[in-house]
C-alpha cells in the first residue's frame, strides 16, 4: 500500500509538472491571430490564438493570458492545501497550537502572499519607493533586493521548522529543491536570463507535492496521537 501511495504520488507530480511545462511553453510561443466577437454562437470576446506556428485554438479568458496569472493560480493552490492541512491539524490537536500547526498556517499566509505579489507587482511597488537601493552595488533594480529579502524569509522558514521537517525527509526533499528553484529564479532575474518565470512554476511544482506529502504524514501522525475534542 505504501508503495502503490508513492506511485500515485510520483504520476501525480510527473502529471503536474508535465502540465506546467506545457503551458509555459504555449504562453511563450503563441501569436493572437484574431480577437472579438469572432464566432456565430456567442458574443463573448474571444481570441484566435497560433501556438507554435501550428496549432490554432480558441480561447475566451476573462483576463489576458500571463505567465504570472499561472504562476499565481499554483501559489493560491498551494495556500489552500497548506490552509486545508492546518485546519484538519488544528481540529485533532485543539486547543494546543503545535508546530504542525503554525507550520501549515504560516505557508498559507506566505503563499497567498506571494501570490497577490505576483498579480499585483507589490515587489515591484515597494522598490520604485525606496529606490536608494540601487546605490547598493550590483543592484540595478530597487526590487532586486525586495526579492532576495523572500529567498531569506524562505530559508528562514526551512530552518524554524526544521525538527519536523527532518522528521519527514522526503517532504523536506521537495521543499530544498523547491528553495534552490527559487533561488535559481530570483539569480535569472537579476541576471535578465528570461527563465524566471520558468524557475518559479517549478518550484511552485515542488512545493505542491511537499506540502502534500507532508501534510497525509502530519494527519497520520496526529491520529495515532489522542484527539483533543
Amino acid at each position: 500500500m505504501k508503495y502503490g501511495r508513492v506511485f500515485v504520488f510520483s504520476g501525480m507530480a510527473v502529471a503536474a509538472f508535465a502540465i506546467a511545462v506545457l503551458s509555459y511553453w504555449a504562453l511563450h510561443n503563441y501569436e493572437v491571430l484574431n480577437k472579438g466577437q469572432i464566432l456565430p454562437y456567442t458574443d463573448g470576446l474571444v481570441y484566435e490564438i497560433l501556438i507554435d506556428g501550428k496549432y490554432k485554438v480558441y480561447v475566451e479568458p476573462e483576463i489576458r493570458l500571463r505567465s504570472d496569472i499561472f504562476n499565481a493560480a499554483i501559489l493560491v493552490g498551494v495556500a489552500y492545501i497548506a490552509m486545508t492541512f492546518g485546519s484538519i491539524i488544528y481540529r485533532r490537536e485543539k486547543p494546543m497550537l503545535t508546530q504542525r500547526f503554525w507550520f501549515f498556517a504560516v505557508m498559507s499566509v506566505g503563499m497567498f502572499y506571494l501570490a497577490a505579489d505576483e498579480l499585483l507587482g507589490i515587489h515591484e511597488s515597494i522598490g520604485h519607493n525606496l529606490q536608494f537601493l540601487m546605490a547598493v552595488p550590483g543592484i540595478s533594480h530597487p526590487d532586486d533586493l525586495i526579492i532576495a529579502s523572500y529567498g531569506i524569509g524562505a530559508l528562514g522558514f526551512l530552518f524554524y521548522f526544521r525538527s519536523i521537517l527532518v522528521q519527514m525527509r522526503r517532504s523536506l526533499k521537495y521543499f530544498v529543491l523547491a528553495f534552490i528553484f527559487f533561488c535559481i529564479s530570483a539569480i535569472a532575474d537579476l541576471a535578465s536570463l528570461g527563465i524566471e518565470e520558468l524557475a518559479e512554476v517549478i518550484a511552485g511544482i515542488f512545493i505542491i507535492v511537499g506540502i502534500m506529502y507532508f501534510g497525509l504524514a502530519a494527519i497520520q501522525e496526529s491520529e495515532s496521537a489522542p484527539e483533543n475534542l
